[in-house]
């Protein structure tokens, strides 16, 4: 094959919150809406709220709109080459 996989740490926009860094809603996926009609869940707002109605940080990213991944990609492997 002559290949190896490479690994990198990177940040990138949080995929649960689309980097605005709050919880989005379960019941409507975020989007304020659901079939159509007004999300009762989070009265059209698209997120999820505390009982004294704070909007929670995303769980994934804690509010930061940023998340760690790791990125691969398959370069040649440079012992293969000698």
């Amino acid at each position: 094959k002559g290949t190896i996989e490479e690994e990198h740490e990177a940040t990138a926009e949080c995929p649960r919150c689309e980097g605005d860094g709050e919880e989005p809603c379960e019941a409507c996926e975020g989007e304020g809406k659901k079939d159509g009609t007004d999300c009762e869940v989070c009265k059209e707002t698209g997120v999820t709220k505390d009982a004294d109605g704070e909007v929670l940080d995303c769980s994934l990213c804690k509010g930061v709109g940023e998340a760690a991944v790791t990125l691969k990609r398959d370069v040649k492997c440079p012992d293969c080459q000698r």
